[in-house]
């Protein structure tokens, strides 16, 4: 019997430690908002940056509401959970002669604005003949 008993003490312990991995797996894929603390910047531009320019050409080819410089500093940094300081740079490639972007000045209600554009929807068409 004592064999016994402490084969079932180890499998009891086994059985905890799994379902406490479970547990913390469980909560990692509840986490909604990214946890940056101890990341370096470049790991976080890394996971972060791509899910910007997603946002950023979801934003400007998806809707009819124009994108303003603000907006995509802003929001761009509250849907990607980054401080606002960290969009512009991204921004400012995105509009680059070599970016899919261009930065349009416009005046909105009375008022200077920058509007990003998506460069492939200026492009003409092409109609099947």
């Amino acid at each position: 019997m004592g064999e016994r008993g402490g084969e079932g003490e180890g499998e009891s312990e086994r059985e905890s430690e799994r379902e406490s991995e479970r547990l913390i797996s469980r909560q990692a894929q509840v986490r909604k908002e990214p946890d940056w603390h101890g990341s370096t910047s470049i790991e976080i531009n890394r996971a972060a940056e791509p899910k910007f320019r997603a946002w950023i050409k979801e934003r400007t080819t998806r809707t009819s509401k124009p994108l303003y410089y603000e907006e995509a500093r802003d929001g761009g940094a509250e849907y990607c959970g980054v401080n606002p300081n960290t969009t512009p740079g991204w921004t400012a490639k995105l509009v680059s002669p070599q970016g899919d972007y261009i930065l349009v000045h416009v005046t909105v209600e009375g008022k200077q604005r920058r509007q990003i554009i998506y460069k492939h929807s200026l492009l003409p068409r092409r109609t099947e003949r």
